[in-house]
């Protein structure tokens, strides 16, 4: 049950993190047959406030972790021309504008979206962020890397 006190909560700690806005998703995985989802997005932004040089080898992960899956839609959004040549594709395309979380009073809803009308909207019963996490490839039903 989601009350407004966690609902603050966690968009105080989106606002930490800057809504991840200009950061990649990096990967996004379930575990326990999709009872859980861990989107993991490579968070851009230096001390500073100016974005890194660009993604790489040194990775800056935060993780979001949605439980108690009830729904999970995926809209591409995708243009013409990208599906003309997904091969000219670069990391760019998993630059997220905003992750939003929202709340009914029953469910939660995660939607994080991208410029043009491509986005992930997750509605469940509990969000976590955290950035202290090891990637456990053991545990994993489904990944997508570098999206």
């Amino acid at each position: 049950m989601a009350d407004a006190r966690e609902i603050a909560e966690l968009n105080a700690a989106l606002r930490r993190w800057r809504r991840f806005e200009e950061c990649v998703l990096h990967e996004i995985r379930s575990t326990d047959a999709f009872f859980t989802l861990d989107l993991i997005f490579d968070y851009i932004w230096n001390d500073e406030g100016r974005v890194r040089d660009g993604p790489g080898d040194d990775l800056s992960l935060v993780k979001v972790t949605a439980s108690v899956i009830k729904e999970l839609t995926f809209e591409d959004g995708f243009s013409e021309a990208i599906r003309r040549g997904p091969e000219e594709v670069n990391w760019g395309i998993a630059e997220v504008a905003e992750v939003s979380i929202s709340g009914d009073g029953l469910d939660l809803r995660l939607i994080v979206s991208w410029e043009g009308d491509r986005r992930i909207e997750i509605i469940c019963g509990s969000i976590e962020v955290s950035e202290e996490f090891e990637i456990d490839d053991s545990d994993s039903d489904i990944s997508t890397q570098d999206l």
